[in-house]
């Protein structure tokens, strides 16, 4: 039961850098730009890590073609989850983010049926609606209409959606691993690819999403090393959970959204909310408090009925 505790703390963690994030993307001038500068130093803080505990740097289950489709498809999805995530937040709410984020339980249940073959009671896509359904009430703001905002045209909730789903499939073949590499193993390699990819692509999608360039202080460095310290620990405690259940797993993943909500909330309250621009007012509060309610619960109910 250990794998609980560490998805609860990797939990709180993520909850913390979503919001952590929007500040780097402000203190550095465009969201693909963080991205960039956040894989680079990660990887010297992952791989100084992994050389200090694992002393085979290449694991011999590399050789098992499987294994290394499943690693490429899951490093290929999570890099486009994390650009999406990162545009989303650059337009959007962290509360937001955070529920889409918490929500991909409702991706890999599809996905399982696809390609294993598992069948859920009936009830459980009708949970996955309800899940889906409280994430786009989260995303409610005063300036849209319901059809708007059941269309996703709040701010970047799209990129949030796109987020849930690629995440939600890189999680899917997270699991097809198994325990073939254990978690930091995973993470290391995985973050290879994801520098290469990012640095590939960055005279393509920096342009189009960047901003002016700020430079690179003194206290963007200090809340950047926080932030990959608080990300490392978050992504090695979350794998490890995935690697022995994918299910129970993003079930308590589901508390992400809460946590991201009440955190933003908390922050924009007491530093200010120049640049979380968190919607404050009591009815829209309202409803995106019953949509957080109506995702966690769904999620949730969810993991009973499998």
């Amino acid at each position: 039961m250990d794998f609980i505790w560490s998805a609860l703390i990797a939990v709180f963690l993520f909850a913390t850098t979503s919001v952590m994030t929007k500040y780097l993307i402000a203190m550095v001038g465009g969201p693909y730009r963080f991205l960039a500068y956040q894989l680079t130093v990660g990887l010297t803080i992952i791989w100084s890590v992994f050389f200090l505990f694992d002393s085979t740097p290449i694991d011999p289950n590399l050789g098992n073609p499987e294994v290394v489709m499943s690693l490429l498809l899951s490093s290929i999805f999570a890099f486009g989850g994390f650009v999406c995530l990162m545009i989303g937040f650059s337009k959007g709410n962290a509360s937001v983010g955070g529920i889409f984020i918490a929500s991909r339980l409702i991706v890999n249940i599809p996905l399982a049926f696809v390609f294993l073959g598992e069948k859920y009671p009936f009830f459980v896509y009708v949970l996955i609606l309800v899940t889906l359904f409280g994430a786009i009430l989260v995303s409610w703001d005063g300036d849209l209409t319901v059809k708007e905002v059941f269309l996703m045209k709040g701010k970047g909730v799209a990129w949030f959606f796109l987020t849930m789903v690629l995440w939600g499939l890189s999680n899917f073949f997270i699991a097809d691993i198994g325990n073939q590499l254990s978690a930091l193993e995973f993470l290391a390699y995985r973050q290879v690819f994801l520098l290469i990819a990012v640095w590939l692509f960055y005279p393509l999608i920096s342009p189009n999403v960047d901003g002016n360039s700020k430079g690179v202080s003194l206290s963007f460095i200090r809340l950047l090393l926080l932030y990959i310290a608080f990300t490392v620990s978050a992504q090695l405690l979350f794998i490890s959970s995935l690697l022995q259940n994918l299910t129970i797993t993003e079930g308590i993943g589901a508390m992400e959204g809460a946590a991201t909500f009440l955190i933003s909330l908390g922050t924009a309250k007491l530093l200010g909310n120049s640049v979380l621009n968190e919607v404050m007012d009591r009815r829209t509060l309202l409803l995106r408090i019953a949509g957080v309610v109506l995702s966690t619960f769904g999620v949730l109910a969810i993991i009973f009925f499998l």
